[in-house]
């Protein structure tokens, strides 16, 4: 008989779920119908159990609060796949098992940063900056902010035809634009990436979050893709790159990247809540700067759907195409 510790519903854990890096999750991998997939619990909230040693009213503001969640990420989870032509890792399903809540994705197998990734051409890194602001672009077009965006959060792989490509990962950490979060636990960020704007609005200065804060934080992203570090800053005054923003001192890129390009990095990382450069505009400085390496598309027909170059195809769709039929509760499964 299986070990019941390694059951979620109809995955099969190839080891128990585990809490490394994860923040407010737990996760690890399963095998369902012959296929292997992430799977993430979430730790909060939680359902509450029908065991009685509740009051009937703590249960009854339970539920309501879980079925509050399980609305809003139903839809969130939908447009997030609905946007992804295979940049944004999609979300295979969303359920709840017993008490607690899960996501599973497709498990892609990931390049290594460091002998993998550094040594590609230049040529090559320029096809992912442009993949990963196509995934940015997607994103903020449909009024989504992932607000979590680092390297460990950019996953490289090759692709079937020997290709290099790249998705933004853990998208349950998305929100809403018109949304952001108010509790001070639904607040994810790495401060080594996090954006002074981000910051500002994690100290209560300000009430808007809006796109910069993955353009900066994706502008690190390329300068470690770029050269394999971050940008230098004064390590003796200040903690993280943020802070020495914050009391106005300029990022500087790293002289051995090419002008052009220091200077669209440059771009991403000097920006305020009224200047910044949005991502499809990234995207088009990009092509214009490699003279079209990857195809064009209409700003109207961006996250459709439509076909893309092969740097931004591929990955397993949504479970269904209608929200309504996303979300599975204990016995559906």
């Amino acid at each position: 008989m299986a070990d019941q510790n390694l059951k979620i519903g109809e995955y099969e854990l190839e080891r128990p779920l585990r809490s490394e890096n994860s923040g407010f999750s737990e996760w690890g991998f399963g095998r369902k119908d012959g296929q292997t997939y992430y799977i993430k619990r979430f730790l909060s909230p939680v359902y509450p159990p029908e065991n009685g040693k509740l009051g009937k009213r703590i249960v009854e503001r339970k539920k309501a609060m879980c079925s509050q969640y399980e609305e809003e990420k139903k839809i969130l989870f939908w447009k997030i796949n609905e946007v992804s032509d295979g940049n944004l890792l999609r979300i295979h399903e969303f359920f709840r098992y017993g008490t607690h809540y899960y996501i599973a994705t497709e498990k892609v197998e990931a390049m290594d940063f460091e002998t993998e990734v550094l040594p590609l051409t230049l040529d090559e890194k320029i096809v992912l900056m442009k993949v990963l602001c196509h995934a940015l672009s997607s994103l903020h077009m449909a009024g989504l902010i992932h607000g979590d965006i680092k390297l460990s959060n950019v996953l490289f792989y090759r692709t079937e035809n020997n290709t290099v490509s790249a998705r933004i990962i853990d998208v349950d950490t998305c929100f809403w634009k018109y949304k952001p979060p108010t509790n001070p636990d639904e607040l994810i960020g790495d401060f080594v990436y996090l954006s002074p704007d981000y910051a500002r609005f994690m100290r209560g200065q300000t009430n808007t979050v809006l796109d910069q804060i993955d353009i900066f934080s994706m502008g690190l992203v390329f300068h470690e893709l770029l050269t394999g570090k971050l940008p230098d800053f004064d390590h003796d005054k200040y903690s993280y790159l943020y802070e020495s923003v914050l009391a106005g001192q300029k990022p500087v890129p790293d002289p051995s990247i090419p002008p052009q390009l220091r200077k669209f990095i440059e771009s991403m990382l000097w920006c305020t809540q009224d200047v910044y450069p949005d991502a499809w505009s990234l995207l088009q400085q990009l092509r214009i700067m490699t003279q079209g390496t990857v195809r064009s598309i209409s700003r109207e027909m961006e996250g459709t759907g439509t076909s893309l170059p092969e740097a931004v195809n591929g990955g397993t769709g949504p479970k269904s195409d209608n929200p309504a039929d996303w979300f599975h509760v204990p016995g559906e499964l």
